[in-house]
């Protein structure tokens, strides 16, 4: 309520207060004026007595109805402006909920592109522990084959050994032979024996 309110309702308080002392001291006059003259005929009040009074009642009846209207304009305004303020702070609320539910969105977006991406890193481990195996698998297999081409390269030395030995053998026993008959003069029949031996150990070294 303003200054101009407050100054109005003080008047009509005012006024209100002097027409009620100006009614008690009408009453007190009329009293003393009814003990006084009660020998007297009653004296009646003069019509323009009356009208001032009913003058005075309307002005006061006005200035309560204009402070009753301004009272209620500023009361009006007051709750308009509450309502301009509070539609306000409703559109910051709707756009801090907004930026609020934006952000979240984002976030929710930015989640789901991280678990992506660890998706991703994950079929990523994943080839790589299969190359990984694969390669362990396959320097099992060389390792294998390696192991294996050692061990018949080591029959192979071995059996070449053996071959060797037959070969040394079998020219041993050709000189032997040459020298049994230019010496000794074997018979046909031993050395034909001999001879097969030589034939059947040849046969068995081109093998």
């Amino acid at each position: 309520m303003n200054g101009k309110s407050k100054d109005l309702l003080e008047q009509a308080t005012a006024r209100i207060l002097a027409e009620q002392e100006n009614i008690e001291t009408v009453k007190v006059e009329d009293e003393l004026e009814k003990e006084t003259s009660a020998k007297q005929k009653p004296k009646l009040k003069s019509l323009e007595e009356l009208m001032a009074n009913k003058i005075s009642l309307n002005i006061l009846e006005s200035q309560i109805k204009d402070l009753i209207l301004i009272v209620f304009t500023e009361f009006a305004l007051f709750v308009k402006k509450l309502f301009k303020q509070w539609q306000v702070k409703k559109m910051r609320i709707q756009k801090i909920i907004y930026l609020i539910e934006e952000k979240f969105e984002e976030s929710l977006i930015q989640q789901k592109t991280i678990e992506e991406r660890d998706d991703e890193i994950k079929t990523k481990d994943e080839i790589i522990l299969q190359r990984e195996q694969t390669l362990t698998n396959l320097q099992e297999e060389i390792t294998e084959k390696t192991n294996r081409i050692a061990q018949l390269d080591k029959l192979f030395k071995g059996t070449a050994k053996i071959f060797s030995k037959q070969h040394n053998f079998v020219d041993h026993l050709k000189e032997k032979l040459k020298k049994e008959q230019t010496e000794k003069g074997i018979s046909e029949e031993k050395s034909k024996h001999l001879q097969a031996d030589i034939e059947q150990l040849d046969q068995q070294k081109q093998k």
